[in-house]
């Protein structure tokens, strides 16, 4: 059994805590258990510590705000994958440009015992809360992913790094309606792009056919290699772990692009243009509105995928 220390953070949850290694960076992580109860993930929040600190030396600054969102999951108020949690004037620890959290499906760590579906939480610098809300969580932790050189993203906190995204910068995504739903990825594996949703999900109204939607998306479980883009940047990136061949590449979003003269399917910044004619689109739609799978096919052979998967990707 992995050694750790458990601290009490409310009524019937606690949190474990255990020093451990990400790379290069020595940490403590705290994973909450009891959380489940109330419906919510448990979580996961990693902080760096001094390379020969010992579990003892384990802080309990973290506790505050875990008791807080487990105030929040009992009263039925629930994060998810690609959720965030925005802070106070004070911020994180007492730092003001600690300005919120974001969540992400937790991605095995060795030496960290972590709950089936567990979530990480990344913190969030300055105006990275606002990128966030505006253009989705995926975008802000591939950038924060390739500055560390870590994937899928950097999870330990670090208060004196730079913001590495802002909500006014100029991006495709601003032109357009957003939506975000729990669960959704777009993953590319050789000419196919498949958007997948999961069958619990339901698609509020979209708008109008002639209209353009970007769907913002989480990291797929099943991804080798995210896209990642920042203002500025002429060629398509992508982040991968060791040893990737990238085969299987998540973006951070799928723009549905309606009345085109033909269909055309490629990455555009950190995600997917889709570029489709009316008839594509209807059926498109379609299956985004009834639980249908689709597939669509342009004239130079990529294709294009929608498809309903029995839990979030």
């Amino acid at each position: 059994m992995t050694a750790s220390r458990s601290l009490d953070v409310a009524a019937a949850v606690t949190a474990d805590v255990y020093a451990h290694e990400l790379g290069p960076v020595a940490c403590f992580s705290y994973v909450t258990r009891g959380l489940a109860a109330s419906g919510q993930a448990e979580l996961v929040l990693t902080l760096p510590r001094p390379a020969d600190a010992t579990l003892d030396r384990a802080s309990d600054a973290p506790l505050p705000l875990l008791r807080a969102i487990a105030g929040f999951a009992a009263r039925g108020q629930l994060v998810g994958d690609g959720g965030f949690t925005e802070l106070g004037a004070t911020g994180l620890f007492g730092r003001p440009a600690l300005r919120g959290i974001a969540y992400q499906r937790a991605w095995p760590m060795t030496g960290v015992d972590l709950p089936d579906g567990a979530l990480s939480m990344i913190v969030l610098v300055d105006h990275e809360i606002d990128a966030v809300k505006a253009y989705g969580a995926t975008r802000v932790l591939a950038r924060l992913g390739r500055a560390q050189r870590f994937f899928p993203t950097a999870v330990w906190c670090d208060p004196d790094r730079a913001a590495l995204a802002t909500a006014d910068e100029p991006t495709l995504l601003a032109q357009v309606g957003r939506a975000k739903l729990p669960g959704v990825s777009v993953v590319m594996t050789g000419d196919r792009i498949a958007v997948r949703l999961p069958r619990a999900v339901d698609v509020p109204a979209l708008p109008p056919p002639d209209i353009a939607i970007a769907l913002l998306a989480s990291l797929d479980r099943t991804a080798d290699a995210c896209l990642v883009w920042s203002p500025g940047q002429q060629a398509p990136e992508a982040i991968t772990p060791p040893g990737s061949r990238g085969a299987c590449l998540s973006g951070c979003f799928a723009l549905f692009a309606p009345q085109q003269a033909a269909d055309a399917f490629e990455v555009f910044e950190d995600g997917f243009a889709l570029r489709l004619t009316d008839r594509s689109w209807a059926v498109v739609r379609d299956a985004l509105a009834h639980h249908g799978d689709a597939v669509v096919a342009a004239p130079d052979g990529k294709r294009l995928a929608v498809e309903w998967v029995a839990s979030s990707p």
